[in-house]
């Protein structure tokens, strides 16, 4: 116990210049964002982009124009764009990569070994202060959310907790990229090769959750991308409107996103217990 408590302390220092930056970075823009919204014509938006031949932009929306337009919406829409995705996984992947590929690269791992520390200390004490990274990220947004309600001019404004579905599913988003980055840290001897191994595959989800929405012909292309599970609009709008079949919704979010990423940590984690360290070059 006294070794896990060391290894988190130190695991915090290391990492929580990046963590506040990440979280400062989250909620200003959310803040920003949602006064921007407030002064949009949504309506007329809608009527633009329907009657264009950019129609299609419509089919890329995990919840219909007129439901964005909503304060609701226009407010939970903003945990669906890249600076808020970018600061969730910026955070899980740079820890994630940076439990073993990045530790054995910079020689730290041997030395840290060399003490009497258990190697399952070592990830549950990384993991954790992650995983507490992941929730102040999510819990940063949901701030910036509040304070931009409360600022912004909405004709009505939603309540701040209505967006605590889409706050649960940004973490659970969290958790799979840790778990995803962790794995191929355990399996990838650099840590480059690590945040590409991840990345690529996160673009790779993206790009077939993109994909299935555009062309209803590849709807089935879905299945086989665990992002289709991030429904942070979705989960908000719908607990209004339709609170038990989204809760149903949520809670197979959860069970895929957050169930994914503990098992891909754990698998990461078991095989660096059993594994034999190279030599340091």
């Amino acid at each position: 116990m006294k070794s896990f408590l060391r290894l988190s302390r130190h695991s915090l220092r290391e990492s929580w210049f990046t963590l506040a930056c990440c979280a400062a970075v989250i909620a200003a823009f959310q803040v920003l964002r949602i006064w921007v919204a407030s002064q949009l014509d949504f309506e007329a938006l809608s009527t633009l982009l329907r009657r264009s031949r950019f129609s299609f932009v419509e089919r890329l929306l995990p919840i219909p124009l007129d439901v964005i337009a909503s304060p609701l919406g226009r407010s939970a829409f903003g945990f669906e764009e890249f600076p808020t995705l970018l600061m969730m996984c910026l955070w899980a992947v740079a820890r994630g990569s940076d439990c073993y590929a990045g530790r054995q690269q910079s020689g730290v791992l041997e030395m840290t070994l060399a003490q009497p520390v258990r190697r399952s200390d070592l990830s549950l004490s990384h993991g954790a202060v992650t995983l507490a990274g992941v929730v102040a990220i999510a819990l940063a947004a949901w701030t910036g959310v509040a304070l931009g309600i409360h600022w912004a001019p909405f004709p009505n404004p939603p309540p701040a907790r209505q967006l605590a579905p889409a706050v649960a599913n940004l973490a659970g988003l969290g958790v799979f990229a840790f778990g995803l980055a962790s794995a191929a840290s355990a399996w990838r001897p650099t840590r480059s090769g690590a945040v590409g191994v991840s990345v690529g595959i996160l673009i790779v989800q993206a790009i077939l959750l993109g994909t299935s929405r555009v062309a209803p012909s590849a709807r089935w292309l879905e299945r086989f991308t665990l992002l289709s599970f991030y429904n942070p609009s979705k989960v908000a709008v719908g607990m209004q409107s339709a609170p038990v079949e989204t809760a149903q919704l949520l809670w197979h979010s959860h069970l895929a996103l957050i169930g994914v990423g503990f098992a891909l940590a754990i698998a990461a984690a078991v095989r660096f217990s059993y594994r034999d360290l190279p030599p340091p070059s």
